[in-house]
Order: C-alpha cells, then structure tokens, then sequence
C-alpha cells in the first residue's frame, strides 16, 4: 500500500490533494512556480489587468519600423512596473523588406500597486503627430501563498506562509468533480514563519486548498 501526497499551484485558489491510504510517503516540496509572462495585446487597451509580483510582462502591439513609426512610453503612472530590457520585433513574413508585424516591449513586476503604462505610436523625428495610443493599468499582487503537506505518524500536517497570507482560508472536499468546498473547524496556529493546522489520518481521499473570498 502507498500513501501519495501531491502538491498542484492553481491560481486564485491552491490546491493539494491528499490520496491518504497507506505507508509510504512520496516527495513533498515547497517550490513556488515559474511564473509565465503576462502578454497583453491590443484588446487589452483600456483595460485593468492583474500581474503577479516578480511576473514578467510583454505588451505585443502591431509595428512596421520601415514607416519610420515606432511605439514610445508616453506616461507610467505609479512604480510597480518598470521596463525589463530591449524590445523586440517579430516580422509577420520573415525575409519580406517593409513588411509589417509585431514589437514586443517587456516590463516587470517589482512591487504590489497599480501602473499606467501610457503608450504613443509615432516617428521619432515628429512626436506631436501621434498615429495610435495605447494604455492599461496593471495591478501587481502577492504571490498566493502555497500549501504544503506532510504526514507525520498518524497525523496529516499542513502548512502555509504566514507572509501574504491575509483573508486566505483552508477548505477540504472529497472529491474534485462538482466540489463542494467546505471551511475546515480548525484554527491555524503560528509555526514561525508558517501557519500550521494537524488532522488525523482519513480513510479515504481528500483534498484541500487555501482559498479567499
């Protein structure tokens, strides 16, 4: 009989499977994800979006550097984004001279807040004859904190960082299909720079995930 203890990071909420039936214990870590770049595009303009921090962002907008146009910062309204490098421009038919395609302009997310990135469309040579803008608030939040499990003797541990984790919860249910989530009756006890909350070993699978509403 084998015991398997999974870790799975799904963002808003995180969850853990416990198929809890046995002995043996496999690999329990704690390591935060990779996080994927935030692309945003033209149907973001206008638009809130939501970054994580440390999160790297590409705005991807249509280009043609032989027009001599060329998208420029216009206004960054707040701190929590800055620019993260050179741009980079893909053509849409490689080889083609004057062609048009797409410039990929990268920033980061340094620090929780909103940013108004403010973005203007126009020769360098002429700045008042602006052919396009384009602006959109990012806000920057904490990593989600990540739920850690571990058996020890006859007990299922779980553990999360005290850091970040403000309005979260621990939730259980027996099954993922059609979940019904309920809050568990324990109160998380501070463990350092965990929160800590011991169950008795249950027959059978559960599943448990930090939630916040």
């Amino acid at each position: 009989m084998k015991i398997g203890l999974q870790q799975a990071f799904v963002l808003p909420a995180v969850l853990l499977p416990a198929i809890l039936a046995s002995v043996m214990v496999t690999a329990v870590a704690q390591t935060p994800p990779l996080l994927e770049t935030l692309v945003l595009t033209a149907t973001n303009n206008g638009t809130t979006v939501v970054a994580l921090l440390e999160q790297p962002i590409a705005i991807n907008l249509p280009d043609n550097p032989s027009t001599g146009y060329g998208w420029y910062l216009a206004d960054a309204n707040g701190t929590s984004v800055i620019s993260n490098g050179p741009s980079l421009f893909t053509p849409d038919s490689p080889g083609t001279v004057g062609g048009g395609g797409t410039i990929s302009l990268p920033y980061l997310a340094v620090s929780p807040g909103p940013t108004t990135l403010s973005l203007a469309y126009y020769q360098r040579w002429d700045p008042q004859d602006i052919e396009a803008k384009y602006a959109v608030t990012i806000n920057v939040t904490p990593m989600p904190p990540a739920l850690s499990l571990t058996l020890n003797g006859d007990n299922v541990v779980m553990t999360w960082p005290t850091n970040n984790s403000s309005g979260f919860f621990l939730e259980g249910t027996a099954s993922l299909q059609a979940a019904q989530w309920a809050a568990l009756n324990v109160i998380p006890l501070a463990d350092g720079q965990n929160y800590r909350v011991t169950l008795g070993r249950p027959g059978s699978a559960l599943y448990f995930r930090l939630h916040k509403l």
